[in-house]
């Protein structure tokens, strides 16, 4: 068992935040039932289980083994931008706001699957298949299958020429 605190976490070269939890190592599986990252905006909370390599011998180029893994997810944040989200769902080019989820994220780290529920309050998303970034009064979506499908969304886009609301 160890527990511990990490102070800074990168992931894909993106900076989530200060890492602190418990877990345990045997045969390169890593199990944890209370590891959180806290960030001056948020924080997420995660129990589950993933492969890595953590051997302290130099030469490794990848910790994190791409073999199955699971974690059960919750969280809440309030940014200007999320860098997880678009790294976790690659159709969303940015997202940025008051965001809470809970989601169950698992597969391989080369293909990860998400499902769950997230609501976006006061922010904006840009959608790849969308021309404008929409700006969002709330928006409800269930993640399924590594897409989003929106249950109830309040959006609207601004005027390119007067940058009011449009109707």
């Amino acid at each position: 068992d160890l527990s511990g605190t990490l102070d800074s976490i990168l992931f894909r070269d993106e900076e989530l935040g200060q890492l602190v939890g418990r877990l345990r190592y045997r045969d390169s599986l890593v199990t944890f039932d209370s590891l959180v990252i806290r960030s001056d905006s948020g924080w997420y909370r995660a129990d589950g289980r993933c492969y890595a390599d953590l051997a302290l011998t130099g030469g490794i180029e990848k910790r994190l083994l791409d073999r199955p893994f699971e974690f059960s997810i919750s969280g809440s944040e309030e940014n200007n931008s999320f860098v997880l989200v678009p790294l976790l769902l690659p159709s969303v080019e940015h997202v940025g706001g008051k965001l809470r989820v809970d989601f169950v994220l698992n597969g391989t780290p080369n293909q990860p699957h998400v499902d769950g529920q997230a609501f976006l309050q006061n922010g904006h998303l840009k959608y790849l298949d969308l021309a404008n970034i929409l700006l969002v009064d709330s928006v409800t979506a269930t993640l399924q299958d590594n897409r989003v499908l929106f249950n109830k969304i309040e959006v609207y886009v601004l005027d390119p020429d007067t940058q009011k609301r449009a109707s």
